[in-house]
């Protein structure tokens, strides 16, 4: 079994088509075809369901899947080592990104990253189903390191989650959770993290309060604060399922299924901007103003924004993996509770 048919066949799960994943390994398709070949003859059994397209991994596909991904990993991480040895960081890294950083200049820290470690290669991915896809990302293989929201445990602890899925503290028992009235705010206790797979090392970056963005009309416009109970009476626009501040704000106010789901920073100041709701984002969202809108403080800790940089805690990082990491930790301002 070759391990480049191993690397072969994971692009073709990945991607859905022999065509696509030689396109992205620079290969024939042809060529593809007699790899994923090979090693169903090898293995006696069908990877891939043809009939249908996208073609669909098997269920001897699936079960091949994740051992493929560990010794992949793990000829990757040999080579790297081997690397190190000589002083070269060198490999791809994949992260996996969320619409805002705060006061963390992505940019810089890939810059800074290129400027010691020329041979590292990052390839930027988004989750359309935010923090929550971050993680599962992360837990799967498909990314490397990804940055997400949501209340994150000890930097030296591993997130983990129930069998449910529910995040909870290490050390902690599970716990059950019930929605509160959407019209009245939870009784106090910290918010739930992103839903996400277990073995999840995640490391704090910026730590920050949401605040109530509203219209320059609106009525709240010259509290110096809002308390929770104000805020349950706003049509507060929300991020989709999944996405760390959604997570935040739904554990104090409540759960609020008319809500307006908005996935752009953008469109949402917008439509705030003509008085089509209110939201809650970081503060450093508005660090630098925006014109017709105002940024309100509330008087909830709870109403937190935490971002993390998220890697395996089952998986030994590659050394370009651990290079990112230290890059964006040192470029990011020293994690501080909120008030």
């Amino acid at each position: 079994m070759e391990i480049r048919d191993l690397d072969y066949f994971l692009v073709c799960c990945r991607t859905g088509s022999f065509t696509a994943a030689a396109r992205e390994v620079h290969i024939v398709q042809s060529a593809m075809s007699s790899a994923i070949a090979r090693l169903e003859h090898e293995l006696g059994v069908p990877l891939f369901d043809r009939s249908v397209t996208p073609v669909t991994v098997t269920e001897h596909g699936r079960a091949l899947q994740a051992g493929a991904q560990r010794i992949v990993a793990a000829v990757q991480a040999a080579r790297d080592e081997v690397a190190a040895v000589s002083g070269v960081v060198a490999g791809t890294v994949v992260l996996g990104c969320t619409l805002h950083t705060g006061p963390l200049d992505l940019a810089a820290v890939l810059t800074s990253l290129r400027e010691r470690h020329a041979g590292v290669v990052v390839q930027l991915r988004q989750s359309i189903t935010g923090s929550s896809g971050n993680l599962q990302a992360v837990a799967d293989g498909t990314m490397d390191i990804a940055l997400t929201g949501g209340q994150p445990s000890s930097p030296h602890e591993p997130h983990r989650t129930g069998p449910s899925g529910e995040s909870h503290q290490p050390g902690l028992p599970l716990k059950s959770h019930q929605s509160g009235s959407p019209l009245e705010p939870h009784q106090p206790g910290p918010p739930r993290q992103p839903r996400g797979p277990r073995s999840i090392q995640l490391t704090p970056l910026v730590t920050e309060p949401l605040v109530l963005v509203c219209p320059d009309g609106h009525p709240l416009a010259r509290r110096p604060q809002v308390t929770t109970a104000e805020l349950t009476s706003e049509n507060i626009l929300r991020f989709p399922p999944g996405w760390g501040i959604r997570t935040t704000v739904e554990a104090v106010l409540g759960p609020s299924p008319a809500a307006t789901e908005v996935a752009d920073y953008t469109l949402m100041l917008k439509l705030i901007e003509a008085g089509f709701g209110t939201t809650l984002l970081p503060a450093s969202a508005l660090a630098h103003g925006h014109r017709g809108l105002r940024a309100i403080p509330t008087d909830d800790p709870r109403l937190a924004w935490h971002l993390s940089a998220a890697v395996s805690a089952s998986r030994p990082p590659t050394a370009a993996t651990s290079a990112l990491l230290a890059a964006l930790t040192e470029s990011a301002p020293r994690p501080t509770r909120p008030p």
